[in-house]
């Protein structure tokens, strides 16, 4: 077993195949033993997991062209122009899940373009929301980006 304190763990810590973890996040508290298969935590979602608050989630709002953060989950776009919203690269996000979400109810008026860093998006290099109040949700498969 490996021994992984807290305060060394990053968004970047990856957990080797068939290695098992014991995470402690209060040792006052029951303790959970993990058995990973490159099983990824961040800091942030192990303390919200032990804090049983599995409805939080990374939001981000942008009143402008922006381009998606690795930790970024849910993107709200606010915008009064035309604006583009950049996928990271497939290749480093393979099960990466986002979502895109016109706010500002004026896509129809002021088009979000979503394109990527690298990959596709269900084999296009952009897609466009026109249709105010719309979102999508994409995911990585590690090579491209795939509409759900």
């Amino acid at each position: 077993m490996a021994n992984k304190k807290i305060s060394t763990l990053t968004a970047s810590t990856t957990y080797s195949l068939g290695d098992s973890y014991l995470l402690i996040v209060d040792e006052a508290d029951t303790t959970q033993a993990l058995t990973g298969s490159n099983y990824k935590v961040s800091v942030s979602q192990l303390l919200s997991d032990a804090a049983g608050d599995a409805s939080s989630f990374a939001y981000t709002n942008t009143t402008a062209t922006y381009t998606v953060l690795g930790t970024d989950m849910i993107v709200g776009v606010n915008h009064a122009a035309a604006v583009t919203i950049t996928l990271p690269n497939a290749a480093s996000y393979e099960g990466k899940k986002i979502t895109i979400k016109d706010e500002a109810g004026d896509a129809s008026n002021n088009t979000i373009t979503v394109d990527t860093d690298g990959g596709t998006i269900d084999g296009e290099t952009s897609i466009d929301i026109i249709v105010n109040y719309t979102s999508i949700t994409v995911y990585s498969n590690g090579t491209n980006w795939f509409l759900i």
